[in-house]
């Protein structure tokens, strides 16, 4: 149920229950890659309220991601999660639904992509850089497709498991959500900035983090963009903060916060700094977990394009505006950056529409051609985007 009961927040009830079967939550990661590997260590230190169970194509793989967490986590409690491993292939659906209809899980965290970022990000500079003009619009197919084939599994299933999804939720969600196939939320993107930002607002001003609580609304391109170079790009955006509550945003530019995230605050951007969206994976689950409110930035949310402020507990998922805005001004913020990521459009009919520019520079890049795609005909483009990638050398 999603109701509207003002211009600013936006809800969407969750009033999800515990399987009868089931003794406490099970969760099931999809995907235990680099960055599902990190979201299973931080899980498993949930501890032994929750099941887990690690899923992906190479079942060996997946035992010994799993077993690492675990044996590390072991290190420092004993009070740590049950983890089970299972082999599932995303690409057949109708066996992944039948296997979460034996695994029946109460919430999903999708970390699967047909395109990792770190093949892109091991191109030479030359390539890497007319590739990044485009943003990481034009690369939505192989970002969606293994969502879009959860999400069907889960239908099929007849099961009421919540998504989270870590592939491009800002783009991938609402593409969804155009078809009927939305993920709750995604994770990570503007969410990944926010400790930076807080921590530079508190050196600047001499206060103590924790004393800060901070509004964002940013779309994927902005928040990509700030803790790498420092900018927005030129992209709309909305940042805002209030230091125990009393109103002290402009002290620090906007502009001296992200020259900050970008310098004395950086991150890796590629295996290191999957650390930073990992834990933001594991805070937005353990809210959903929860009883009490916790209020956190996701993108995203109910399929939403861009990322917010969120207010979430095991009953509801609350789309929060800062408060200087509406919420119908944040998602117009958002919505006008998607454009500076290659995306001139998602319309409700499920098709995908990119800017002129952004598919001039995947023509030029890789002989690809796409100016739109219907969510349905994602796994078509994947295949071709793909086989113009080994062309060129990207795996």
């Amino acid at each position: 149920m999603i109701s509207t009961p003002d211009q600013t927040t936006l809800v969407r009830e969750l009033q999800w229950r515990l399987r009868s079967d089931h003794a406490r939550p099970r969760l099931m990661v999809v995907g235990v890659g680099g960055l599902g590997l990190r979201i299973l260590n931080g899980l498993v230190r949930l501890g032994s309220d929750v099941e887990i169970i690690a899923a992906g194509r190479d079942l060996m793989r997946v035992q010994v991601g799993a077993n690492v967490a675990v044996f590390s986590a072991m290190q420092t409690t004993d009070d740590v999660a049950r983890v089970q491993c299972v082999a599932l292939d995303l690409l057949d659906v109708d066996a992944t639904a039948e296997t979460l209809a034996v695994f029946r899980p109460d919430l999903v965290v999708h970390c699967a992509t047909m395109q990792p970022y770190a093949a892109i990000a091991a191109l030479p500079p030359e390539s890497r850089n007319l590739l990044a003009e485009a943003g990481l619009g034009p690369w939505l197919a192989p970002q969606l497709v293994l969502a879009d084939h959860l999400m069907k599994a889960i239908q099929r299933s007849d099961l009421q498991t919540l998504v989270v999804n870590c592939a491009y939720p800002d783009a991938v969600n609402p593409a969804l959500a155009a078809v009927g196939r939305a993920p709750l939320v995604g994770i990570g993107n503007l969410a990944n900035n926010e400790p930076a930002i807080r921590r530079a607002i508190a050196d600047e001003l001499a206060v103590e983090f924790s004393d800060i609580s901070v509004w964002m609304v940013m779309h994927h391109f902005v928040s990509h963009r700030i803790h790498r170079l420092g900018n927005a790009g030129g992209a709309p955006f909305h940042l805002s903060y209030r230091i125990r509550s009393d109103e002290r945003a402009g002290e620090v530019p906007a502009e001296r916060l992200f020259s900050l995230v970008a310098s004395r605050y950086r991150r890796e951007h590629v295996e290191g700094g999957k650390q930073i969206p990992a834990a933001s994976a594991v805070a937005l689950v353990s809210a959903l977990l929860g009883s009490n409110v916790r209020r956190l930035h996701a993108p995203a949310p109910v399929g939403l394009v861009g990322g917010f402020p969120v207010e979430v507990n095991r009953c509801k998922l609350a789309v929060v505006a800062p408060p200087e805005l509406t919420l119908q001004e944040a998602i117009d913020i958002n919505t006008a950056a998607q454009r500076f990521d290659g995306i001139e459009k998602i319309g409700t009919d499920g098709q995908v529409t990119f800017s002129d520019e952004a598919v001039a520079v995947f023509e030029k890049a890789l002989g690809h051609h796409c100016s739109r795609f219907h969510v349905d005909d994602a796994w078509d483009w994947t295949r071709e985007l793909i086989a113009r990638c080994k062309e060129r050398g990207i795996s």
